[in-house]
């Protein structure tokens, strides 16, 4: 269940949402993972959440927006695009539910061989929907670079990530590990004003703030738990 929600749907509905719709309608619905999965998690009885988490995925989602609509670029919604941003909200639901089943099978398995199931089934329904685009592709036309992309992608965007994911989900949760994909928002503007010369407004610079903030808001009171544990342990002892 968990390949085929997070490997062969998620995926399914990503490439074919994103292709119908913008960049930035897709980035401001991607955002919303934290909050489905805080939903979820709390649905689900998985994971507990405590107001930290929830304040820093509101200053995090709120500094997401700031980032997409501090470009200037405004969102469009036509009846293609439309199309698109429905299969795009499907992606952080179909996400979240993978994610948040993922943490209790991350205490048997490790996040490697975790990945490594998940993937192996998810793969096999995701080519077989596959096979009439790949019978119908001009092969010869692919550039090198092309293929370079899709190494990259499939090695580091996918292999290497989900790895890393799933150790985040085991060693922080869920919904803390889901705060700092919202940093893909922040590196991408970053980039773009590196190497493509791109201007960075000052509602953007605030936006990319937040979200770090987020992140020391959603983990600052983890420290406290494990003194107190250990505070009790020592009195515990000299007991």
């Amino acid at each position: 269940m968990l390949a085929l929600i997070g490997n062969t749907i998620y995926q399914l509905f990503f490439i074919n949402g994103i292709a119908l719709t913008t960049a930035i309608n897709s980035a401001l619905i991607l955002a919303t993972t934290p909050i489905f999965i805080i939903l979820f998690g709390a649905l689900l009885r998985v994971e507990r959440i405590n107001s930290r988490v929830v304040q820093g995925v509101v200053l995090s989602f709120t500094g997401v927006i700031m980032i997409i609509l501090g470009s200037g670029r405004p969102l469009t919604i036509t009846d293609q695009s439309l199309i698109g941003d429905l299969l795009i909200v499907a992606n952080p639901i179909c996400w979240s539910i993978y994610t948040v089943l993922s943490k209790p099978m991350l205490k048997e398995y490790s996040p490697l061989k975790l990945t490594t199931v998940t993937m192996a089934i998810g793969t096999v329904p995701l080519v077989l929907v596959s096979i009439p685009s790949l019978s119908t592709e001009n092969w010869a036309s692919v550039s090198t670079n092309a293929w370079l992309s899709l190494a990259f992608s499939a090695c580091f965007a996918i292999a290497i990530g989900y790895v890393l994911w799933y150790t985040g989900v085991s060693r922080i949760g869920s919904a803390r590990t889901a705060l700092y994909d919202n940093l893909v928002t922040v590196f991408a503007v970053a980039s773009a004003w590196i190497l493509l010369s791109e201007s960075m407004t000052v509602v953007q610079i605030v936006g990319a703030v937040l979200v770090f903030v987020s992140l020391y808001v959603a983990r600052r009171n983890r420290k406290k738990p494990q003194m107190i544990e250990k505070t009790s342990k020592y009195v515990s002892a000299q007991d």
